[in-house]
């Protein structure tokens, strides 16, 4: 049985291999990958049939290198594409074009250092390449997946003390959300800074757990994680918030004198993240985000009538199996946590692994109640509010999980995450080349690039000023790829900022300046406008509007 479960790891690594070469500028993912994807949970579940016996060398070099190749799965869409362009490319060319960063053309809550633009840079430089290029995209963001999942399964390792109970509880747990950021890992900057802070609060629950004292450079290294989190995305909100909850269960236990260097964490992520939010002016753009929170929640309990609509126009139509791994997660985290429950009135008390177990899972809670609330208001902010939650309900279920299961070795416990994440594998986060309806995490292809930029080169300066400042009055560009009734403009986005925005031929200091989204914007009333058709072919097509 042993030896099966050795040759299908074997035959899951082979088949991402090859299914990552198959689906090379391709514009979708091939069937290859498609399968070797789908085994991923299976072959982790399968691993755990191996723990009932003495670990052996060879089960651990396997483990690892599947845990290690799993994070460039999720990365392949660049390579699939043919090209790395997203809306982080943006400030990728603001920094390549004018040699320094001065502020983020992508949005304004970037201004202070949007990390992974920079880091891109500067790989660019250092191998030759461009900021296009995907093979490097896909090393880039591939690495930031390994090296949180190699963080946490060396963690697990030791917890258990076998390595393939680790691979497949660590696997199964980080692709069990849409949501996850191991999953999500092409949607930079958000799924970068929850990594980050996934990374840094492992350093530091180790320590809290008793499997390593907490030494400088732990305390350096874990501060460095953080303040890099907090750069990226403004989600980081939660790390101090986090951190906090901790510390308080620490000072309830009566061992928050041991852990001081907690607090010291905690005041300095704080004070990061007010600096960066006053530096940036997000602290006016997140009071008026908390307002609209207020008044969609408020929205829920009166009496007006609202329309229910999913954020992408597309979702509506995904196939209903998507919706499994929405409910599965919580609902397997809603069960342990209730089975705690029961015993801390039973027992009248909680080791520290449980505890931080409840606190987790009652954030975890609240933000999803809050999701709820605000979605019956009108309109859904789940993805952003469990950007706050994600990270740190996954690090410690791994962590009680493999505490659990090293003891009593009931893997059915797993089933439940073997079901989640198959069918999160199946979602468009997980595969977004392969479904048909509108989404913005396609991403534009290499044709859609090689369009976009080759025709908006041809745009006179002195003529783009001029619709800029008629604010699209006068006239409107178009480069569109066309997809049924739908259409995706993100490779001509970043066209009027390599030629118009980054080198200042407009004063626009970003691309969702109203008036250079009014040039690109199909106008309302058609006939005041003469219509030329520069270029179409089948899909794609370049238009401008004259008054």
């Amino acid at each position: 049985m042993q030896i099966i479960i050795v040759l299908v790891t074997f035959l899951n690594i082979a088949l991402i291999l090859l299914g990552v070469i198959s689906s090379a500028w391709r514009f979708h993912y091939s069937l290859t990958l498609i399968i070797a994807i789908l085994l991923i949970p299976i072959t982790a579940y399968l691993m755990l049939l191996t723990c009932k016996t003495i670990p052996n060398p060879l089960y651990t070099k396997l483990a690892t290198l599947f845990i290690a190749i799993v994070p460039f799965v999720f990365t392949t869409k660049y390579i699939a594409n043919g090209v790395e362009e997203h809306e982080v490319t943006s400030d990728m060319i603001n920094i390549y074009l004018n040699g320094y960063f001065r502020w983020s053309i992508h949005g304004s809550h970037y201004d202070l250092a949007p990390l992974d633009a920079i880091l891109k840079v500067m790989l660019t430089h250092i191998t030759g390449s461009n900021i296009y290029d995907p093979v490097l995209g896909v090393v880039m963001y591939g690495l930031f997946g390994l090296a949180s999942l190699l963080t946490v399964y060396t963690f697990a390792k030791k917890i258990s003390g076998r390595p393939m109970l680790a691979t497949a509880i660590v696997l199964l747990v980080m692709t069990s959300y849409p949501y996850s950021p191991l999953v999500g890992l092409v949607q930079s900057p958000a799924a970068l800074s929850q990594l980050l802070a996934f990374i840094a609060l492992t350093i530091i629950v180790k320590s809290l757990l008793g499997h390593s004292s907490f030494s400088a450079r732990d305390l350096i290294a874990a501060l460095i994680f953080i303040i890099h989190s907090i750069l990226l995305h403004p989600s980081a909100l939660t790390i101090p918030l986090y951190l906090a909850l901790i510390a308080l269960l620490l000072a309830h236990r009566g061992e928050l004198d041991r852990h001081q260097y907690l607090l010291y964490i905690i005041l300095a992520s704080a004070t990061i993240y007010m600096y960066k939010a006053l530096y940036t002016a997000f602290a006016t753009s997140f009071i008026g985000y908390l307002n609209t929170i207020v008044e969609f929640v408020r929205g829920v309990f009166s009496e007006e009538a609202i329309e229910l609509t999913t954020r992408n126009v597309g979702y509506s139509a995904l196939p209903r199996l998507c919706l499994t791994g929405f409910a599965l997660l919580p609902g397997f985290i809603g069960g342990i946590t209730i089975a705690l429950m029961f015993n801390f009135f039973k027992k009248k008390g909680a080791s520290l692994v449980e505890g931080l177990f409840l606190i987790t899972a009652a954030l975890y809670a609240f933000i999803s109640v809050c999701s709820l609330l605000i979605g019956l208001g009108g309109i859904s902010q789940s993805r952003v509010l469990f950007n706050g939650a994600q990270p740190y309900m996954e690090l410690i279920l791994i962590i009680y999980l493999s505490t659990l299961l090293c003891k009593i070795r009931r893997h059915v416990l797993l089933i439940p995450l073997l079901i989640a994440s198959f069918f999160i594998l199946l979602t468009p986060n997980a595969m977004p080349l392969n479904y048909t309806i509108p989404m913005a995490t396609k991403g534009p292809t290499l044709n859609d690039h090689i369009v976009s930029y080759t025709f908006t080169q041809l745009v006179e300066e002195e003529f783009y000023a001029t619709l800029y400042r008629s604010c699209g009055d006068s006239g409107r560009i178009l480069v569109l790829q066309e997809r049924g009734e739908y259409s995706y403009g993100i490779g001509s986005t970043m066209a009027i900022v390599r030629y118009f925005i980054a080198p200042r031929k407009i004063p626009a200091k970003s691309y969702w300046d109203p008036c250079v989204m009014a040039i690109h914007a199909v106008p309302a009333i058609h006939k005041k406008f003469i219509i030329n058709r520069v270029f179409d072919a089948w899909v794609y097509g370049f238009y401008l509007y004259i008054c």
